[in-house]
């Protein structure tokens, strides 16, 4: 039997989320028939187990390893009946209503293949990483030195984020988060699903800029509000900033070929090494000694990929 919308839920880690996920959920599509699905990432953490508990009505998943977002997805996707897809992280809580409200903006819309949330953080400020270009040299190096997020509204620095724009009114837009993210089911098959070379970070950028080569659009939607912890199971991933910049020379690599990778990775290079540089100073005339060296060993990581690839 064919249903409206399909709910994918991928966890790991995520315990101590599902509680909160448990109460919004029964609320976000009053008067839909929808499912709920969720896949196990081999957590250590009994995710699994508490899942079972907080939805019994789901349908389960519990992969054999960490096998990363973008595969754990496509396992879901395919396996759900619905003709929307809703793809939807642990720490996002849609508020009541919102999914519906999704669900109708891209009825509305054929000419969308996608729609997406406002994402608010939970001081209440707007994310607005949930509507942003995509990735480029300068805006990576804006990302990347700092520049977007202390001018996000900048003319010039806040590009990545479509500085100037508050992100309270509808448009389309190149990109769409990954946090809660509606689909067609059709528009996503015919591009053959996430590209399970995106183990986590990217894959959604990824997936829209596919759609773009076909012609397609993004419709962001602030009717609809998602609150978003941001991060929330990788802050137990190791090494989460160094899986993010393999994602990221992936994408460059897909869209520039080989070179285009690499003069990413060269100018990661000269901003690690500054940053690098800037901790050993720190390291010896600050007080926050032990802050310090452990940012000098995160630059030294993050500059030894940059220049060595690995």
């Amino acid at each position: 039997m064919t249903l409206d919308v399909s709910v994918l839920v991928v966890t790991w880690q995520s315990s101590e989320l599902l509680p909160a996920l448990a109460s919004a959920l029964p609320a976000v599509l009053p008067g839909w028939r929808w499912e709920l699905w969720i896949a196990d990432n081999a957590s250590s953490d009994g995710s699994l187990a508490l899942a079972r508990k907080f939805f019994p009505q789901a349908f389960l998943m519990a992969n054999e390893a960490n096998i990363g977002l973008a595969k754990a997805w496509n396992r879901l996707w395919r396996r759900a009946r619905g003709r929307y897809l809703l793809f939807l992280n642990p720490d996002a809580l849609p508020r009541p209503g919102s999914i519906a409200a999704l669900v109708r903006a891209l009825a509305s819309h054929p000419e969308a293949v996608a729609a997406g949330p406002l994402l608010r953080l939970p001081d209440g400020r707007v994310d607005p990483q949930g509507a942003r270009r995509f990735p480029d040299f300068w805006n990576e190096f804006c990302d990347k030195t700092g520049l977007l997020s202390r001018f996000p509204a900048h003319p010039w620095f806040g590009t990545y984020w479509l500085g100037g724009w508050d992100h309270l009114s509808s448009r389309y837009v190149p990109v769409l988060s990954g946090a809660a993210l509606l689909v067609r089911r059709e528009a996503l098959a015919s591009v053959g699903g996430f590209d399970e070379a995106f183990f986590l970070y990217g894959e959604e950028t990824d997936l829209c800029w596919r759609w773009r080569a076909h012609g397609n659009r993004c419709l962001y939607w602030p009717e609809a509000e998602v609150l978003h912890g941001g991060g929330a199971s990788a802050r137990y991933l190791p090494e989460a900033g160094l899986v993010a910049l393999k994602s990221m020379t992936h994408f460059f690599d897909k869209r520039w070929g080989r070179s285009g990778a690499l003069g990413y990775r060269l100018m990661l290079a000269f901003i690690f090494s500054a940053k690098w540089l800037l901790a050993v100073v720190a390291r010896f005339s600050h007080r926050r000694r032990t802050y310090w060296a452990a940012k000098q060993s995160l630059y030294r990581r993050l500059l030894r990929f940059a220049v060595r690839g690995d």
